[in-house]
């Protein structure tokens, strides 16, 4: 087995850092096509938007950073590659994708030193770029290779960054890779329990069991053998079984749950009977979402519309 983990995710996720910090942590060395695609706009006097929008219709720009993936997957060893595209074309590697809200990315980004030579006017123009360039690559490696980056379902591990430090993460990737190197290991979403959205009362989480969970919580930490059941559509998480270990683990400060993602996409079904779209629009209710904010004490940052 080859000793190679590629950082994949969200634009401002952590990929650079949290790769440094496996890096020293494991001994392998680091490469990042983000500083390789960075050099190419230099090179061509362009910011990065402006490099993916002229990627489209330059396909060497992508060329030159994929040659170099297969290369990897073909001849390299104990190597971290932190690349938007590395679990495809290194399929060998243990494959991490870190999410970050669009929002904690621009504020991420805009105090970042090193990136001060793009010329950030604002954080609130710094956003807008994000989405846009997010936008465009999803696309150009959609028509270029067929596959969506974005999809949970490529990756061995998913971790969401916007509320824990990069020392967390790490410790994440660390077990995680371990028990996948040993082959004992099942995929695994990690997510902040702040940013599930409840679909049931607040009052269903009264009473012994409820009781129960948030003491067990408490004294034991969260089981990881215990995933909440998510559905995603869009942007955001829907809570479908698990809501008194998602409250246990708000109520514990737990930074990070695992979760199982059951359905994704408006179309998919959940099962025979219901796709995901459909159980959104049946149970998403902004006065519930309310009243979990009022009962742990939070707010979130996005709202479904």
């Amino acid at each position: 087995m080859k000793s190679l983990i590629s950082l994949a995710g969200d634009i401002g996720a952590g990929k650079g850092t949290v790769g440094k910090l496996l890096m020293e942590s494991v001994g392998y060395d680091f490469l990042s096509t983000g500083n390789i695609l960075r050099e190419i706009a230099g090179k061509l006097n362009m910011t990065i938007v402006e490099l993916n929008k002229y990627a489209e219709t330059h396909k060497e720009i992508d060329a030159e950073a994929d040659n170099r993936l297969v290369e990897i997957e073909q001849n390299a060893n104990e190597l971290i590659i932190d690349s938007r595209l590395a679990w495809h074309f290194v399929p060998s590697s243990f494959k991490v994708y870190l999410s970050v809200s669009y929002e904690s990315a621009a504020k991420r980004i805009y105090k970042d030193e090193d990136r001060k030579a793009e010329q950030i006017e604002s954080v609130e123009s710094l956003l807008l770029q994000i989405k846009e360039r997010r936008h465009l690559e999803i696309q150009r490696f959609h028509s270029l290779y067929g596959v969506k980056c974005n999809e949970y379902s490529n990756y061995d591990l998913v971790i969401q960054t916007d509320y824990v430090t990069p020392d967390v993460i790490l410790n994440v990737i660390l077990e995680a890779y371990k028990q996948w190197r040993e082959s004992t290991y099942e995929r695994k979403i990690y997510l902040s329990p702040t940013s599930l959205f409840p679909v049931e009362r607040v009052r269903q989480l009264s009473g012994d069991v409820a009781d129960f969970v948030f003491k067990s919580v408490r004294d034991r930490g969260y089981d990881k053998l215990e995933p909440i059941q998510i559905v995603g559509k869009g942007d955001f998480f829907y809570i479908w079984d698990g809501h008194k270990r998602c409250s246990a683990a708000i109520l514990n400060k737990i930074p990070l749950i695992p979760a199982v993602l059951i359905g994704n996409g408006s179309a998919e079904a959940i099962n025979e009977s219901l796709t995901v779209g459909q159980f959104v629009k049946a149970s998403y209710n902004k006065n519930l979402v309310h009243d979990w904010e009022d009962r742990h004490k939070f707010t979130f940052v996005n709202y479904p519309v």
